[in-house]
């Protein structure tokens, strides 16, 4: 069968990517064909990277031309995102098929899949394409996988009905976390049991690219967006005191000792020889347990705090203002992670039931 997939297979985010690629082995390992349909321009891809809203409800010939000279004036800023773009342009190369709505409709698509990611988060622009919900994609059946809201205001669809209209014309909905069943269920929507992130479902490892260079000294990760200061202070003196190098990895945090530019397929190499990982990412502390480094995790987020609980690493979770006692400890503390091991094969099993029942099956 041919198999649609609606996901951000082509930001600047390593999670949203790594997410994509496993949907995409999902489907094959399903003994389907995916396709990846295009939802904006490539020029709207390096757009974003640059830093530039290219959304069309912000997007102005006054924006973008003062965009241009502050990317002439400060060229230096800019030259590490274009080698970011190009970085992860060339892992895009791994997806199979990426293909417009057009082609798709050209093709005749069999199953159309909405997920996973938080694309159904509309308090982001970048997230009120209908396309995200499946409008304008022909499909004999059309079906969210583990999709996610994120942290979406709860009122926030009532402001874009055109949105729920088309969820309530799906044909299965299947979240990723417990908080987007629930706010669907406020919605009078029906939704399946919850499964996990794809990178839980498929062993993405396989695919890591080993030939990076790594830090010559031992060295702590931090994969944040934003890290408090009281967090910040911890972390650097925790660097001091066990000899390590501080080394933020894709999003830069200046007052980090280093700044890895990689693209998501180098990811797991810099995890792997990692002594300590820092992160407050959804697929930063999947991947991080994953890869069985001594991490911990700042569980702000609802969604990240659920994957913790679910993968049964609460004990690696910290809050923004822990003790410099409490982190260390955490950080420090052997790692058991047979229990993790076994939680996953049953994450996995319970997804493909559901996934072999409410989607591929239901074709017949």
């Amino acid at each position: 069968m041919k198999v649609g997939i609606v996901t951000v297979h082509d930001s600047s985010n390593l999670g949203s990517y790594l997410q994509a690629l496993g949907m995409q082995e999902l489907v094959k390992e399903y003994g389907d064909e995916p396709y990846f349909i295009k939802t904006r321009s490539e020029f709207s891809v390096l757009c974003l990277f640059m830093g530039y809203n290219n959304a069309p409800s912000v997007r102005s010939l006054r924006g973008f031309i003062k965009f241009i000279l502050r990317s002439i004036i400060n060229f230096t800023s800019i030259a590490p995102k274009i080698r970011k773009y190009k970085r992860y342009k060339n892992d895009r190369e791994k997806l199979d098929n990426i293909i417009s709505i057009k082609e798709a409709n050209i093709i005749g698509l069999d199953i159309l899949l909405m997920g996973s990611d938080e694309i159904w988060n509309s308090n982001q622009p970048a997230f009120q394409n209908p396309l995200l919900y499946g409008a304008g994609i022909k499909a004999t059946r059309k079906c969210a996988y583990a999709i996610s809201v994120g942290n979406m205001d709860a009122k926030n669809w009532l402001r874009y009905p055109e949105l729920l209209n088309y969820i309530k014309n799906l044909d299965a909905i299947i979240p990723r976390d417990a908080r987007t069943s629930e706010l669907l269920k406020d919605h009078g929507l029906s939704v399946e049991k919850t499964v996990c992130d794809p990178t839980l479902q498929v062993d993405i490892r396989r695919y890591m690219s080993d030939n990076f260079e790594l830090p010559k000294k031992d060295y702590i990760v931090v994969y944040a967006y934003s890290v408090g200061k009281k967090m910040k202070n911890n972390i650097i003196r925790f660097a001091a005191e066990h000899a390590l190098k501080t080394v933020a990895v894709s999003l830069p945090n200046a007052w980090c000792d280093e700044y890895i530019n990689c693209s998501p397929l180098e990811f797991g190499a810099i995890l792997s020889g990692a002594k300590y990982v820092y992160t407050s990412t959804f697929h930063g502390t999947i991947f991080s347990a994953l890869y069985h480094t001594n991490f911990v995790s700042m569980n702000k987020m609802p969604k990240v705090a659920e994957v913790v609980t679910l993968m049964g690493i609460d004990e690696y979770a910290v809050s923004d203002d822990c003790e410099y006692s409490d982190f260390e400890q955490k950080l420090l503390a052997d790692r058991n992670y047979n229990e993790f091991e076994d939680r996953i094969k049953i994450m996995k099993d319970n997804a493909k039931e559901i996934y072999m029942e409410r989607i591929k099956n239901a074709m017949k």
